[in-house]
Protein backbone atom coordinates (compact mmCIF):
# COMPACT_ATOMS: atom_id res chain seq x y z
CA UNK A 1 0.00 0.00 0.00
CA UNK A 2 1.12 3.38 -0.58
CA UNK A 3 0.27 6.63 -0.80
CA UNK A 4 0.70 10.07 -2.60
CA UNK A 5 0.12 13.74 -1.73
CA UNK A 6 -1.96 16.34 -4.00
CA UNK A 7 -1.54 19.88 -2.43
CA UNK A 8 -4.85 21.16 -1.82
CA UNK A 9 -7.05 18.40 -2.90
CA UNK A 10 -6.14 15.44 -1.07
CA UNK A 11 -4.54 12.18 -0.79
CA UNK A 12 -4.94 8.69 -2.59
CA UNK A 13 -4.71 5.61 -0.84
CA UNK A 14 -3.35 2.91 -3.18
CA UNK A 15 -3.43 -0.73 -3.34
CA UNK A 16 -2.68 -2.02 -6.55
CA UNK A 17 -5.40 -5.28 -6.47
CA UNK A 18 -8.39 -3.18 -5.52
CA UNK A 19 -8.73 0.82 -6.14
CA UNK A 20 -7.69 4.25 -5.65
CA UNK A 21 -9.78 6.62 -3.15
CA UNK A 22 -8.84 10.18 -3.25
CA UNK A 23 -9.67 11.53 0.52
CA UNK A 24 -10.63 15.34 0.98
CA UNK A 25 -7.63 17.29 2.74
CA UNK A 26 -9.64 20.54 4.45
CA UNK A 27 -6.38 22.16 5.44
CA UNK A 28 -3.71 23.98 3.68
CA UNK A 29 -0.61 21.92 3.87
CA UNK A 30 2.71 22.97 3.83
CA UNK A 31 5.49 20.84 4.48
CA UNK A 32 3.54 17.66 4.79
CA UNK A 33 4.67 14.40 6.16
CA UNK A 34 3.29 10.89 5.64
CA UNK A 35 3.34 7.60 7.43
CA UNK A 36 1.26 4.67 6.12
CA UNK A 37 1.04 2.11 9.36
CA UNK A 38 -1.05 -1.05 10.31
CA UNK A 39 -1.66 -1.66 13.94
CA UNK A 40 -3.98 -4.91 14.71
CA UNK A 41 -6.40 -5.54 11.86
CA UNK A 42 -6.53 -1.65 11.18
CA UNK A 43 -4.82 0.64 8.74
CA UNK A 44 -3.59 3.86 9.68
CA UNK A 45 -2.32 7.20 7.61
CA UNK A 46 -0.30 9.66 10.05
CA UNK A 47 0.26 13.07 8.77
CA UNK A 48 2.62 15.75 10.05
CA UNK A 49 1.91 19.19 8.25
CA UNK A 50 2.27 22.61 8.83
CA UNK A 51 -1.07 24.88 8.34
CA UNK A 52 -0.09 27.43 6.10
CA UNK A 53 -2.85 30.12 7.68
CA UNK A 54 -0.87 30.20 11.18
CA UNK A 55 1.92 28.06 9.66
CA UNK A 56 1.98 25.45 13.00
CA UNK A 57 2.99 22.15 13.54
CA UNK A 58 -0.21 19.78 13.47
CA UNK A 59 -0.76 16.23 13.38
CA UNK A 60 -3.54 14.24 11.78
CA UNK A 61 -4.84 10.22 11.86
CA UNK A 62 -6.92 8.69 9.36
CA UNK A 63 -8.29 5.58 10.49
CA UNK A 64 -8.43 3.37 7.70
CA UNK A 65 -9.69 0.23 8.91
CA UNK A 66 -9.95 -2.60 6.48
CA UNK A 67 -8.78 -6.35 6.42
CA UNK A 68 -5.61 -7.66 4.74
CA UNK A 69 -8.09 -8.84 2.19
CA UNK A 70 -9.82 -5.59 1.52
CA UNK A 71 -7.23 -2.81 3.11
CA UNK A 72 -9.42 0.26 0.63
CA UNK A 73 -11.76 2.01 2.70
CA UNK A 74 -14.54 4.13 1.34
CA UNK A 75 -13.87 7.69 0.66
CA UNK A 76 -16.08 8.92 3.49
CA UNK A 77 -13.56 9.09 6.41
CA UNK A 78 -12.11 12.17 7.87
CA UNK A 79 -8.73 12.99 9.57
CA UNK A 80 -8.84 13.67 13.24
CA UNK A 81 -6.52 15.81 14.86
CA UNK A 82 -3.79 14.70 17.24
CA UNK A 83 -2.56 16.55 19.80
CA UNK A 84 0.88 15.74 21.33
CA UNK A 85 1.21 18.35 23.95
CA UNK A 86 4.41 17.57 24.84
CA UNK A 87 5.67 18.31 20.84
CA UNK A 88 4.47 21.69 21.70
CA UNK A 89 6.38 21.73 24.80
CA UNK A 90 9.58 20.78 23.44
CA UNK A 91 9.88 22.69 20.03
CA UNK A 92 11.68 25.97 18.59
CA UNK A 93 9.72 27.64 17.48
CA UNK A 94 9.36 28.22 13.88
CA UNK A 95 11.34 25.47 13.79
CA UNK A 96 10.29 22.48 10.98
CA UNK A 97 12.94 20.03 11.05
CA UNK A 98 11.71 17.34 13.93
CA UNK A 99 11.85 13.56 12.19
CA UNK A 100 9.47 11.44 12.09
CA UNK A 101 9.35 7.29 12.36
CA UNK A 102 7.03 4.38 13.28
CA UNK A 103 7.72 1.26 14.43
CA UNK A 104 5.49 -1.21 15.47
CA UNK A 105 2.59 1.10 15.79
CA UNK A 106 4.82 3.87 17.57
CA UNK A 107 5.41 7.29 16.47
CA UNK A 108 8.82 8.19 17.10
CA UNK A 109 9.38 12.41 16.75
CA UNK A 110 12.84 13.85 16.81
CA UNK A 111 12.30 16.78 17.84
CA UNK A 112 14.65 20.15 17.66
CA UNK A 113 15.18 21.48 21.24
CA UNK A 114 14.52 24.68 22.93
CA UNK A 115 17.29 27.26 23.24
CA UNK A 116 19.70 27.07 25.86
CA UNK A 117 18.82 22.80 25.50
CA UNK A 118 22.31 20.59 24.76
CA UNK A 119 20.16 17.60 23.79
CA UNK A 120 16.98 17.34 21.55
CA UNK A 121 14.23 15.03 22.53
CA UNK A 122 12.32 11.85 20.98
CA UNK A 123 9.17 11.65 21.77
CA UNK A 124 7.36 7.92 21.96
CA UNK A 125 3.40 8.59 20.93
CA UNK A 126 0.67 6.33 20.72
CA UNK A 127 -1.25 7.49 18.03
CA UNK A 128 -4.49 4.98 18.25
CA UNK A 129 -4.60 5.56 22.05
CA UNK A 130 -3.54 9.01 21.85
CA UNK A 131 -1.29 9.34 24.84
CA UNK A 132 2.44 9.83 25.00
CA UNK A 133 4.09 6.50 26.00
CA UNK A 134 7.84 8.27 27.02
CA UNK A 135 10.10 11.19 26.54
CA UNK A 136 13.57 10.13 25.53
CA UNK A 137 17.37 11.49 25.66
CA UNK A 138 19.45 10.86 23.05
CA UNK A 139 21.62 8.36 23.59
CA UNK A 140 24.89 10.17 23.34
CA UNK A 141 24.64 13.15 25.23
CA UNK A 142 27.13 15.10 23.40
CA UNK A 143 24.79 15.02 20.09
CA UNK A 144 23.02 18.54 18.98
CA UNK A 145 20.45 18.22 16.84
CA UNK A 146 21.45 18.64 12.83
CA UNK A 147 19.64 17.41 10.24
CA UNK A 148 22.84 16.39 8.16
CA UNK A 149 25.02 14.85 11.47
CA UNK A 150 22.16 13.00 13.22
CA UNK A 151 19.50 11.04 11.17
CA UNK A 152 16.72 9.03 12.58
CA UNK A 153 16.28 5.18 10.73
CA UNK A 154 14.75 1.93 10.94
CA UNK A 155 17.27 -0.78 11.58
CA UNK A 156 15.59 -4.36 11.81
CA UNK A 157 11.88 -2.95 12.72
CA UNK A 158 13.40 -0.60 15.51
CA UNK A 159 14.28 2.92 15.93
CA UNK A 160 18.08 4.14 15.74
CA UNK A 161 19.80 7.05 15.57
CA UNK A 162 23.04 7.60 12.99
CA UNK A 163 26.01 9.86 13.50
CA UNK A 164 29.54 10.00 12.41
CA UNK A 165 32.01 10.16 14.97
CA UNK A 166 36.40 9.80 14.48
CA UNK A 167 35.62 8.46 10.75
CA UNK A 168 33.31 6.11 11.67
CA UNK A 169 29.06 5.84 10.96
CA UNK A 170 27.57 4.45 14.54
CA UNK A 171 24.43 3.55 14.91
CA UNK A 172 22.38 3.63 18.31
CA UNK A 173 19.36 1.89 17.98
CA UNK A 174 16.45 2.10 21.11
CA UNK A 175 15.93 -1.80 21.95
CA UNK A 176 12.73 -0.43 23.94
CA UNK A 177 11.31 3.00 24.68
CA UNK A 178 9.67 1.77 28.04
CA UNK A 179 12.80 1.38 29.89
CA UNK A 180 14.69 3.93 27.45
CA UNK A 181 17.16 1.05 26.77
CA UNK A 182 19.61 1.63 24.23
CA UNK A 183 22.01 -1.40 22.21
CA UNK A 184 25.94 -1.08 22.33
CA UNK A 185 27.03 0.74 19.42
CA UNK A 186 27.75 -0.52 16.05
CA UNK A 187 30.04 1.40 13.99
CA UNK A 188 31.74 1.40 9.97
CA UNK A 189 34.64 2.78 9.55
CA UNK A 190 34.53 5.53 6.76
CA UNK A 191 38.88 6.04 6.27
CA UNK A 192 37.46 7.33 2.86
CA UNK A 193 36.71 11.02 5.11
CA UNK A 194 40.30 11.62 4.67
CA UNK A 195 40.18 12.47 1.80
CA UNK A 196 37.21 14.92 2.26
CA UNK A 197 37.85 16.29 5.55
CA UNK A 198 34.87 18.70 5.36
CA UNK A 199 32.08 15.89 5.29
CA UNK A 200 33.29 14.50 8.69
CA UNK A 201 30.68 15.05 10.50
CA UNK A 202 27.69 14.96 7.61
CA UNK A 203 25.80 11.42 7.67
CA UNK A 204 25.71 9.68 4.54
CA UNK A 205 23.07 8.57 2.52
CA UNK A 206 22.12 5.32 3.98
CA UNK A 207 19.26 2.14 3.91
CA UNK A 208 19.26 -0.36 6.64
CA UNK A 209 17.30 -3.61 5.45
CA UNK A 210 15.27 -6.31 7.87
CA UNK A 211 18.40 -9.18 7.65
CA UNK A 212 20.40 -6.50 8.91
CA UNK A 213 22.04 -5.72 5.37
CA UNK A 214 23.67 -1.81 5.51
CA UNK A 215 24.28 0.47 2.06
CA UNK A 216 26.05 2.88 2.61
CA UNK A 217 26.59 5.99 0.14
CA UNK A 218 29.07 8.66 0.77
CA UNK A 219 30.33 11.20 -1.83
CA UNK A 220 30.80 9.12 -4.92
CA UNK A 221 31.69 5.80 -3.02
CA UNK A 222 29.18 3.01 -2.86
CA UNK A 223 29.47 0.34 -0.33
CA UNK A 224 27.27 -2.75 1.26
CA UNK A 225 27.91 -3.61 4.90
CA UNK A 226 26.07 -7.10 6.71
CA UNK A 227 25.61 -7.25 10.50
CA UNK A 228 27.01 -10.38 11.85
CA UNK A 229 24.25 -11.16 15.00
CA UNK A 230 27.37 -13.53 16.49
CA UNK A 231 30.00 -11.11 16.56
CA UNK A 232 27.65 -7.80 17.04
CA UNK A 233 29.46 -5.66 14.25
CA UNK A 234 29.46 -4.58 10.82
CA UNK A 235 31.27 -7.39 8.49
CA UNK A 236 32.63 -4.98 5.14
CA UNK A 237 30.74 -6.96 1.69
CA UNK A 238 34.01 -6.29 -0.59
CA UNK A 239 32.02 -8.07 -3.37
CA UNK A 240 29.50 -4.98 -3.84
CA UNK A 241 31.76 -2.28 -4.16
CA UNK A 242 30.81 0.53 -6.66
CA UNK A 243 33.08 3.59 -7.00
CA UNK A 244 30.92 5.93 -9.51
CA UNK A 245 33.34 7.36 -12.47
CA UNK A 246 33.78 10.85 -11.47
CA UNK A 247 35.72 12.06 -14.68
CA UNK A 248 33.37 13.41 -17.62
CA UNK A 249 35.27 11.23 -19.94
CA UNK A 250 33.91 8.07 -17.91
CA UNK A 251 30.43 9.49 -17.34
CA UNK A 252 29.93 10.37 -20.57
CA UNK A 253 30.61 6.90 -21.64
CA UNK A 254 27.48 6.14 -19.82
CA UNK A 255 25.57 7.76 -22.29
CA UNK A 256 23.84 5.89 -25.51
CA UNK A 257 25.08 6.98 -29.06
CA UNK A 258 21.39 8.08 -29.34
CA UNK A 259 21.75 10.51 -26.35
CA UNK A 260 25.54 11.83 -27.56
CA UNK A 261 23.73 12.22 -31.11
CA UNK A 262 20.91 14.15 -29.63
CA UNK A 263 23.39 16.04 -27.41
CA UNK A 264 25.70 17.11 -30.80
CA UNK A 265 22.64 18.33 -32.23
CA UNK A 266 21.77 20.55 -29.63
CA UNK A 267 24.75 22.30 -28.83
CA UNK A 268 27.35 21.78 -25.95
CA UNK A 269 25.35 23.50 -23.48
CA UNK A 270 22.38 20.99 -23.73
CA UNK A 271 24.93 18.51 -24.62
CA UNK A 272 25.64 18.80 -20.68
CA UNK A 273 22.50 19.03 -19.74
CA UNK A 274 22.23 15.38 -20.95
CA UNK A 275 25.33 14.12 -19.39
CA UNK A 276 24.37 15.43 -16.45
CA UNK A 277 21.15 13.99 -16.57
CA UNK A 278 22.89 10.72 -17.32
CA UNK A 279 24.98 11.54 -13.92
CA UNK A 280 21.85 11.32 -12.15
CA UNK A 281 19.98 8.65 -13.88
CA UNK A 282 23.26 6.75 -12.78
CA UNK A 283 23.52 7.64 -9.18
CA UNK A 284 19.86 6.83 -9.38
CA UNK A 285 20.27 3.19 -10.99
CA UNK A 286 23.10 2.50 -8.46
CA UNK A 287 22.39 3.15 -4.81
CA UNK A 288 17.89 3.78 -5.76
CA UNK A 289 18.00 7.07 -4.61
CA UNK A 290 19.81 10.24 -5.20
CA UNK A 291 20.47 12.59 -2.17
CA UNK A 292 20.58 16.43 -2.23
CA UNK A 293 24.36 16.46 -1.48
CA UNK A 294 24.80 14.42 -4.96
CA UNK A 295 22.37 16.68 -6.43
CA UNK A 296 24.80 19.65 -5.50
CA UNK A 297 27.50 18.00 -6.41
CA UNK A 298 26.61 17.10 -10.12
CA UNK A 299 25.19 20.66 -10.27
CA UNK A 300 28.32 22.83 -8.81
CA UNK A 301 30.46 20.46 -11.54
CA UNK A 302 27.63 21.32 -14.37
CA UNK A 303 28.70 24.98 -13.42
CA UNK A 304 32.59 24.72 -13.37
CA UNK A 305 32.32 22.73 -16.58
CA UNK A 306 29.80 25.47 -18.33
CA UNK A 307 32.33 28.49 -16.94
CA UNK A 308 34.99 27.11 -18.37
CA UNK A 309 33.38 25.86 -21.49
CA UNK A 310 33.30 30.05 -21.75
CA UNK A 311 36.98 29.60 -22.21
CA UNK A 312 37.79 28.21 -25.61
CA UNK A 313 34.90 30.58 -26.98
CA UNK A 314 37.65 33.46 -25.54
CA UNK A 315 40.47 31.76 -27.29
CA UNK A 316 38.66 31.30 -30.42
CA UNK A 317 38.15 35.04 -30.36
CA UNK A 318 41.60 35.39 -30.05
CA UNK A 319 42.82 33.05 -32.61
CA UNK A 320 39.97 34.47 -34.88
CA UNK A 321 41.65 37.78 -34.58
CA UNK A 322 45.41 36.30 -35.10
CA UNK A 323 44.32 34.94 -38.14
CA UNK A 324 42.96 37.92 -39.80
CA UNK A 325 45.98 39.95 -38.24
CA UNK A 326 47.93 36.78 -40.66
CA UNK A 327 45.92 37.54 -43.16
CA UNK A 328 46.31 40.73 -43.31
CA UNK A 329 49.77 41.01 -43.15
CA UNK A 330 50.10 38.07 -46.16
CA UNK A 331 48.15 40.45 -48.20
CA UNK A 332 50.04 43.35 -47.47
CA UNK A 333 53.30 40.70 -48.26
CA UNK A 334 51.68 39.98 -51.50
CA UNK A 335 51.24 43.85 -52.27
CA UNK A 336 54.99 44.37 -51.45
CA UNK A 337 55.98 41.81 -53.64
CA UNK A 338 53.81 42.80 -57.24
CA UNK A 339 55.39 46.62 -56.58
CA UNK A 340 58.63 44.92 -56.28
CA UNK A 341 58.07 42.72 -59.20
CA UNK A 342 56.87 45.77 -61.09
CA UNK A 343 59.61 47.98 -60.21
CA UNK A 344 62.29 45.06 -61.42
CA UNK A 345 60.50 45.65 -64.38
CA UNK A 346 60.75 49.18 -64.85
CA UNK A 347 64.21 48.75 -63.62
CA UNK A 348 65.17 46.60 -66.99
CA UNK A 349 63.19 48.74 -68.92
CA UNK A 350 65.07 51.71 -67.83
CA UNK A 351 68.51 49.74 -68.25
CA UNK A 352 67.67 48.57 -71.67
CA UNK A 353 66.48 52.24 -73.05
CA UNK A 354 69.30 53.76 -71.69
CA UNK A 355 71.91 50.84 -73.26
CA UNK A 356 69.80 51.43 -76.48
CA UNK A 357 70.68 55.11 -76.10
CA UNK A 358 74.40 54.87 -76.02
CA UNK A 359 74.49 52.60 -78.78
Amino acid sequence: MTTCHQPHIGYGIHQPSVYLIFFHDPHKRVGDYMILFQKIDSYYAFSAYIDEDNMKQNFGLLDLGGQSNDPCPNANLSWKTVNISEFDKLRRPQNYNSSFLQSKGIIYILVPPEVGLSNPKIICSDLVKQQTCATLNLPDQSLCFNSKEVCFRNWRGNPAVTYVLEEKLNTRVLEDYKTQKWADTIQIPMPFLKEQPSWNKKVPHINFDDDGEVFLQYWMVLTWWKYDPKLKQMCKDLSAQVRVPATLTSVKGMQSGKKERRAKRKGPICGLDGLFREVRHYCKDTSGTFTMDAMDMTTNLKKTVVENETEPDKLNEELDAARMDESYAHNLLEEWQIRVEELEIHAEKANHLEKSTSD
